[in-house]
């Protein structure tokens, strides 16, 4: 392919138009131009539809060449196998750069391999493969979709990764510095990425502390999208700060995790001013957890909000609803501003719900507790909201924080009680 491909718009109308180059090979010359651009409207699409395709030096495009296109036209590269040439691979063998507010999207038949730097501080990346994803070096963009696939780092040393914009829709996201994801090697955390793509089943350790600002921009402003795990996740006594979770109206459980199942264990973990909110027909918010029946201990957290909106609503600091066999214990949520609306709110310091033989013991909470219904039955609690069929032993709420003076469980203290008699510094209980 030479010379100059044009399909872009008129200068005051319309949106780009669709240009193909498809064969067993495609190969693409350096200064060949290819646009679809478009002034007023949508930037069109330029497919490049071979078997085995490499982008680099002596392959099929240069890296080069790839960048100077997607500044004016959105790039899809899709293999797929054939009886005369190759697996369906696609090779990033060659450093690419953008400009353009356009999108690289690589589909692959087998495998993507991303050997080299992909940057863009305005333009996207969306992967899609029927095997696996192997990226040695640097991504930064500004959105990055996993349509399918499984990537897989597993290193002491990892690669830069950077996005705005993180969703992962479809396949695996495996971002760690070790481990096989047992209960004898855990899978070891490092990052927002890696802990957004802990699968359920396997087991996780947090290595370090975590800033997850970021996700305040995820999934086109939603936020962070929750957890669901039957294994066991241990923080190791670090803290993720500034997490952003489930802020639209899809998301009806919101928390770092949205489920934690019978054989789940949460532990060992702090978060710190998060930014939670539920909205749903069962609405249920935790600045921890959204909803638990597995057991959640030595976890906290402190600093934020947590919300819930819809028919039935259960929030609170640090679960949302603990019930059937959910066991919490040795846990706190330190001035977490915890608020709902909705026909019938469970609203509670630490937990909104504690239904169904849910266990609390050894913790406490001193946030805020707002209803904002104005329709309904309510209940609400400084540490408790609804607690219907659970226990709550040596645990306790601050009255003169939360503004309530009744909870499903629990102990009232005034914040001058807590500290002297049992203990109470704002971060830790002693009973």
């Amino acid at each position: 392919v030479a010379g100059t491909l044009d399909a872009s718009a008129a200068a005051d109308q319309g949106d780009g138009g669709f240009i193909e180059t498809s064969a067993a090979k495609v190969k693409i010359a350096d200064d060949a131009k290819i646009t679809t651009k478009a002034e007023t409207g949508k930037t069109g699409e330029w497919l490049i539809d071979p078997q085995d395709y490499t982008v680099g030096a002596g392959g099929d495009i240069s890296g080069a060449a790839l960048g100077t296109n997607l500044d004016s036209t959105n790039v899809t590269i899709q293999s797929v196998t054939g009886a005369t040439a190759g697996n369906g691979d696609v090779f990033i063998n060659d450093a690419v750069n953008w400009t353009a507010n356009t999108t690289l999207t690589v589909e692959a038949q087998r495998n993507i391999e991303i050997n080299q730097p992909i940057t863009t501080n305005t333009g996207h990346l969306a992967l899609d493969a029927i095997g696996t994803i192997s990226a040695v070096d640097t991504v930064d963009v500004v959105d990055f979709t996993l349509l399918n696939g499984d990537w897989i780092q597993n290193s002491s040393s990892l690669p830069t990764f950077n996005a705005t914009d993180f969703q992962i829709s479809g396949g695996t996201f495996t971002r760690v510095l070790g481990g096989d994801g047992t209960s004898g090697n855990p899978y070891q955390l490092t990052d927002i990425y890696g802990i957004q793509g802990a699968q359920s089943t396997n087991n996780h350790l947090l290595m370090n502390d975590v800033d997850a600002s970021g996700t305040a921009n995820w999934n086109s402003n939603a936020g962070f999208a929750p957890l669901f795990t039957s294994a066991t996740f241990d923080g190791g006594s670090h803290v993720i700060s500034n997490l952003t979770a489930g802020d639209n109206a899809l998301s009806s459980f919101a928390g770092l995790f949205g489920s934690v199942t019978s054989t789940g264990v949460v532990k060992n973990i702090g978060l710190t001013n998060v930014s939670v909110n539920a909205v749903g027909i069962g609405a249920f918010a935790g600045g921890l957890v959204a909803s638990n029946q597995g057991l959640i201990e030595n976890s906290f957290v402190s600093g934020g909000t947590v919300t819930g909106f819809g028919t039935t609503v259960g929030a609170g600091g640090l679960v949302g609803r603990n019930f059937s066999s959910g066991v919490i214990d040795n846990t706190y949520a330190h001035q977490v501003s915890v608020s709902g609306n909705g026909n019938n709110p469970h609203l509670g310091g630490l937990v909104g719900e504690n239904t169904a033989s849910g266990v609390i013991e050894d913790s406490y909470s001193t946030g805020t507790v707002t209803d904002l219904s104005t329709t309904g039955s309510i209940d609400i609690g400084g540490l408790v909201g609804l607690g219907a069929g659970g226990t709550v032993t040596t645990s306790y709420w601050d009255t003169d924080v939360s503004g309530q003076l009744t909870s499903a469980g629990g102990f009232g203290r005034t914040t001058a009680e807590l500290q002297e008699r049992f203990g109470y510094n704002g971060f830790n209980i002693s009973t």
